[in-house]
């Protein structure tokens, strides 16, 4: 009796196993700790972009291995310069599916932050970030012509309170032959389209990845990007 409890209550545990410190989970198909299955991104393949432009700008990248394969990247805009700093890889084909699934935090000892960090495509000049507002936690799509300078928002959902915890945070944006989809997630499983146009709006993507961009206050800017998947579309 005691044997047969102690095996159901290990299959409803999902067989958790301790490495080291750490443990791991084998609930979803494991992922380094996460309950969503993850899809560790190949550092190799990602490039950094404008890194370390602009007056005192500090900008850092790790590509991690432990705990969990991850690629981070770390910000500091003492003179709020307004660059963007951002991490991207080739897109699979004409039409994707990419998936993203990051953490993000700003630190501003000086104000107010009013950072947009999240999901980003470029063409390598003009270039858009989805993601979350710091000041307000809404949703929105951040559209730039160049990697500095002013960009244009398209408000998604301002009623969201997310503020830009180091939480798990799902986008996916998919383009097809003739439009570009937007989605949101809280798990990685279910999805919520949240905008749409059309798949040349602003630019035709050469690149996706993470990005941020300081807008009204000094200080630092912090990213993780744990998972991409990507498929056709």
């Amino acid at each position: 009796m005691r044997l047969a409890l102690r095996i159901f209550c290990a299959g409803l545990l999902g067989f958790v196993a301790l490495q080291g410190s750490h443990i791991v989970s084998g609930i979803g198909g494991g992922g380094g700790g996460f309950i969503q299955p993850l899809t560790a991104p190949v550092t190799a393949n990602f490039t950094s972009e404008n890194f370390n432009v602009g007056t005192g700008v500090v900008t850092t990248r790790s590509n991690n291995t432990s705990p969990v394969a991850s690629l981070s990247m770390v910000q500091y805009d003492p003179s709020l310069t307004g660059q963007i700093a951002a991490v991207d890889k080739p897109k699979l084909a004409a039409t994707f599916t990419a998936t993203v699934a990051l953490s993000a935090l700003s630190v501003y000892p000086n104000g107010a932050s009013q950072s947009v960090r999240g999901m980003w495509l470029s063409d390598g000049a003009n270039c858009l970030i989805f993601g979350y507002a710091e000041n307000t936690g809404g949703l929105v799509i951040f559209t730039y012509t160049s990697f500095a300078g002013a960009g244009v928002s398209i408000s998604l959902n301002t009623t969201i309170g997310l503020l830009g915890s180091t939480f798990l945070q799902w986008f996916r944006i998919q383009e097809t032959a003739s439009a570009r989809n937007y989605y949101v997630s809280v798990d990685g499983v279910l999805w919520n389209q949240v905008f749409t146009e059309s798949n040349t709006a602003h630019f035709t993507t050469a690149n996706y990845g993470m990005a941020a961009q300081d807008r009204n206050s000094a200080g630092w800017m912090m990213m993780n990007l744990y998972s991409l998947a990507e498929s056709n579309p």
